[in-house]
This record gives structure tokens, C-alpha cells and sequence, in this order.
């Protein structure tokens, strides 16, 4: 699926990728697919030196360290997740005339599937 999204992708669009290895080859195929159609790219990755991250126009690492009582995995997903956060964020910031009229939207619709 990812790739068809970025068979779509405009330079209207940014394409967000996620690895924490930042050496994912379908992720990689998908961010040059976007490129190449002139989309803006963002590697959240816990590797700077890695394909993803050289591909892409932003890089936001994203670092998991394993414990005792946690996997890498998990630590990645963590931080990975409070990054797009803060994108969101940010670009809700941005636009939030169009987000606030967006989310009552929203809102409604699913109002109107509760009793």
C-alpha cells in the first residue's frame, strides 16, 4: 500500500517514514517512488547514517534503547509516535482555522452512530 501512495504523492504532499533501522527496502522503494514525483520526505529513523535517512529530506531520529523490562522495539515505537505528535502538532498550529472547522466535522458524523 505504501508505495501506491507514493505513486500519488505530490510536491503538495510529505511522505513520513518510519524505520527504526532506517534500512527497510520497501520503505525505501516508497520514499524514492515520492521523490521522484516531487514530495517532500521525512525519515524518522534511530540510524542518521542510514539508506533512509540519506534519501530523505528530514531526518528525525528516533532513538530505542532495550531494558530490563522493555524491548527496543517498543522504545522506538514510543519516541517514534511522540515525533508525529509533534508534527501534527505543529501543523495543526499552522492551520488551525481549517483543523478546528475539520474536527467538528468530525465530530458530527460520528455523533450521529451513538444512541
Amino acid at each position: 500500500m505504501q508505495i501506491t501512495y507514493s505513486a500519488l504523492a505530490t510536491a503538495e504532499d510529505v511522505i513520513i517514514a518510519i524505520s527504526n533501522t532506517g534500512s527497510n527496502k520497501e520503505l525505501y522503494d516508497s520514499i524514492k517512488v515520492a521523490k521522484s514525483n516531487g514530495a517532500k520526505t521525512i525519515a524518522i529513523t534511530g540510524h542518521l547514517k542510514s539508506p533512509i535517512a540519506n534519501l530523505s529530506d528530514i531526518v528525525l531520529l528516533s532513538y530505542g534503547k532495550e531494558s530490563k523490562f522493555r524491548s527496543e522495539a517498543m522504545e522506538s515505537r514510543l519516541s517514534s509516535l511522540m515525533l508525529i505528535d509533534l508534527l501534527y502538532i505543529g501543523v495543526a498550529l499552522k492551520k488551525k482555522d481549517e483543523l478546528l472547522n475539520n474536527l467538528e466535522k468530525i465530530r458530527k458524523a460520528i455523533a450521529i452512530r451513538r444512541f
